[in-house]
């Protein structure tokens, strides 16, 4: 990015973002009646991106993961998966404690592993292990770190939780006794029960979006006395459904 004074008001910003097959470079300009805003849209991206690529190559693995949580976290990432990623970093910083990010190997990854296996679940584990990695791939990409130690790391496997479905009769029983609770626990339960939406979602919808079909644009989640609205986590969750009319 470049700043171009056009005259003694008017100014242009010059971004460049890549080159065309011919290999001429793709720029796009952009005109401000006012050099002042101008002039601190570009101070603005200069700061981004010495923050980004200044980085004590040096730094400790806590350093480099508050590095990354705070860099998608600063590019507009979710509140919620910023909560997750900072709760699967809690174990991994308590291990590497003071330990160089440059200095980690995959034997050191092994006996995390292998430290998490007798105390947390194998999704968990999976979680904390796809931060770090996601960290390294990012660090590797800015040219911060030379290798991923996580690369070749293997994961305890997940073993599938049984599911036992409602037989007929109990689900005649649980319909039968929602006409003994609250209209909206009623409401909520059917909701989950006959459309398949999840908890957040139906926190999420409104009465006047209810009609024949439902469609899913937001969820609500409610994390320490604070509600928190947001898009569905997937392009997938975000998707129309049929509503029988015995729930309308």
């Amino acid at each position: 990015m470049g700043i171009e004074y056009i005259d003694k008001t008017h100014a242009r910003l010059v971004v460049s973002y890549g080159s065309k097959q011919n290999r001429v470079r793709r720029v796009k300009r952009i005109t401000y009646k006012n050099k002042t805003d101008a002039k601190k849209q570009y101070d603005a991206f200069r700061e981004e991106v010495e923050r980004d690529f200044n980085v004590d190559r040096d730094m400790t693995v806590e350093g480099l993961l508050n590095w990354y949580i705070d860099r998608f976290e600063r590019n507009g990432g979710k509140e919620t998966t910023v909560r997750a990623y900072r709760t699967s970093a809690k174990p991994i910083i308590s291990f590497f404690k003071g330990i160089k990010a440059h200095e980690v190997s995959l034997h050191m990854i092994d006996s995390f592993i292998a430290s998490e296996v007798e105390i947390r679940s194998p999704k968990t584990i999976k979680n904390e292990v796809s931060l770090l990695n996601s960290t390294y791939k990012n660090a590797i990409r800015r040219g911060m770190l030379n290798q991923n130690p996580c690369e070749y790391c293997e994961i305890p496997k997940q073993s599938k939780p049984q599911i036992d479905i409602l037989t007929l009769d109990q689900m005649r029983q649980f319909v039968d006794a929602l006409d003994n609770t609250v209209i909206d626990f009623k409401v909520m339960c059917e909701l989950a029960l006959f459309c398949g939406l999840r908890k957040s979602e139906i926190y999420g919808l409104y009465s006047d979006e209810v009609g024949d079909s439902v469609t899913i644009s937001r969820v609500r989640h409610h994390i320490k006395d604070k509600d928190i609205i947001q898009t569905p986590k997937t392009q997938t969750s975000a998707r129309t459904i049929a509503v029988p009319r015995f729930i309308l």
